[in-house]
């Protein structure tokens, strides 16, 4: 578990670097006027701000691999300032052979929750890890 925020300056920043120019991301006035209270986190900052638990993700399962797959269902919106609760889970353990041979999937849920309890968010985001057999992809 870990607690979250972001501030406007963070925002902005990674609206700029990233090319994020939906006003609700971007003008703290216009986020206003359109009913948030400060402006809107972007759905895909929110991976960067769970980096510390991601990497306790890394660190307890030995380096979790390359990153298979994300999916963020959002439930309210996560604006500025706005304290959150990350809690991240092991979901799921699975094996699948293909032509490069076994991988070993590793899926895990983060529930983002507000100060009233009420989820916002739910992330799945999944690793793999493979046995690479040397010579080709016949095994020679």
């Amino acid at each position: 578990r870990s607690k979250i925020t972001a501030s406007e300056g963070l925002v902005m920043r990674y609206c700029s670097i990233t090319g994020t120019t939906a006003p609700i991301h971007n003008d703290p006035k216009f986020a206003a006027a359109a009913g948030y209270r400060a402006l809107v986190v972007p759905v895909d900052m929110y991976m960067q701000l769970l980096r510390e638990q991601i990497m306790q993700i890394h660190r307890v399962s030995k380096g979790a691999g390359l990153g298979a797959s994300v999916s963020i269902e959002i439930i309210k919106s996560f604006c500025v300032g706005d304290p959150l609760e990350a809690t991240t889970c092991l979901k799921e353990l699975y094996t699948k052979t293909g032509r490069s041979g076994k991988m070993d999937f590793s899926l895990w849920e983060t529930i983002l929750t507000n100060e009233r309890m009420s989820r916002v968010a739910i992330i799945q985001h999944a690793y793999v890890k493979g046995d690479r057999i040397p010579g080709d992809r016949n095994g020679e």
